[in-house]
């Protein structure tokens, strides 16, 4: 998946003709290395979810090496570098130059979109002209539609880093996507300012009924496919996990699985929900009840509440198992998919986690005629 994130432009001289407030007698450019955007997919565990269905948290923020952009769902890390040069203003040679490392790491809030929170770094170092050791710094924020607080300006002393916060406010109650971003502008004496902007890519804001049960409703980066985990080693859970492990090895696609083109998309409309369970579940005989076994129920697989449910796709699977393995599953699906604001047709992954020599349990005797199975 790729996503126009965090991308850095050409520094462009603030004044055309080259003359900064009449006391100029040469122009900055910068020119910033390439950045490389890729998603935060981290590894999982030996054999228990990286999220818990209550909170759907991820273990620590995302970071990011030189001249990398990474997000996942709710935080970025941006670093870029650049080379300043001095340049006389008549005649364009390069009179000396600096390097300059911007960073700029944000979180969102998925439970309030009123806070969000972002941290710029920038450093100048070695600089080659007298002019280079009087820079500063100023960083502000940039949106169509939230309101920022912080940045300001600081003297950028070289092979010191300057530190600028930002808490921003994402307004309105609605649904909404904004591109969120820095603006750097630097100016030296006698040269005109250098200015850098970064561009967040898409933040999408909502208060979406059943999703925002908080008044204030959240925020997140949804170029990121989040991933849903259900682990076999959790004694809540673990006949869903079999099945559904079974499923994307055995359907036709490999539906929800990590990365392998096939992703499950999910659906809060309560017609279609019932219609996937009516051709995957309803008038499929129940297997007798086993005074030994605990009470089963019906779970198909990709789920009902999506849009690949077995009443748009018939590459599905079904099996009688634990009804309460079936509904605890369900219900922390469903607490994660809000934490993670997961809204109507948005994309997710379904990954099983197995410890390493994990071996599945004889499948269950389900009825005949259940999609694939």
């Amino acid at each position: 998946m790729t996503a126009a994130l965090l991308i850095p432009l050409t520094g462009t001289p603030a004044h055309a003709d080259g003359d900064a407030g009449g006391n100029t007698s040469g122009r900055t450019e910068i020119k910033m290395a390439p950045v490389k955007k890729i998603t935060a997919d981290a590894p999982k565990t030996a054999d228990a979810p990286r999220n818990d269905g209550a909170t759907g948290a991820h273990p620590k923020d995302v970071t990011c090496a030189v001249n990398q952009f990474t997000f996942d769902r709710t935080t970025s890390c941006y670093s870029g570098t650049g080379t300043i040069q001095f340049k006389d203003a008549s005649t364009g040679q390069v009179n000396g130059t600096a390097q300059l490392a911007m960073t700029v790491n944000g979180k969102l809030d998925p439970r309030n979109r009123h806070k969000a929170d972002y941290t710029a770094k920038v450093t100048l170092s070695r600089p080659t002209v007298p002019e280079g050791w009087l820079g500063q710094g100023a960083v502000s924020f940039k949106c169509a539609t939230c309101r920022a607080t912080g940045g300001g300006s600081q003297l950028l002393t070289p092979g010191t880093t300057r530190t600028y916060t930002f808490s921003v406010d994402s307004v309105g109650e609605e649904l909404n996507t904004d591109d969120w971003g820095q603006r750097l502008n630097i100016t030296f004496p006698r040269y005109t300012p250098v200015n850098l902007e970064t561009i967040a890519g898409k933040v999408r804001c909502d208060n979406t009924p059943y999703v925002s049960p908080q008044k204030d409703g959240g925020c997140v980066f949804p170029q990121y496919t989040p991933t849903w985990q259900v682990s076999v080693s959790d004694g809540r859970v673990a006949e869903v996990a079999w099945h559904i492990d079974w499923a994307q090895r055995n359907l036709q696609h490999p539906w929800g699985a990590p990365h392998k083109g096939y992703p499950l998309h999910r659906t809060m409309d309560p017609a279609l929900q019932e219609a996937n369970r009516k051709v995957s579940c309803k008038g499929v005989p129940k297997p007798p009840a086993d005074p030994d076994e605990p009470e089963k129920s019906c779970d198909e697989y990709p789920y009902a509440a999506s849009y690949e449910g077995a009443s748009r796709n018939l590459d599905y699977s079904c099996q009688f198992l634990n009804a309460k393995h079936n509904s605890k599953e369900g219900s922390l699906k469903k607490a994660w998919q809000n934490s993670q604001r997961v809204l109507e047709e948005d994309a997710f992954w379904v990954e099983v986690v197995k410890p390493a020599g994990a071996v599945a349990p004889p499948q269950p005797r389900g009825p005949v005629g259940c999609g694939s199975s």
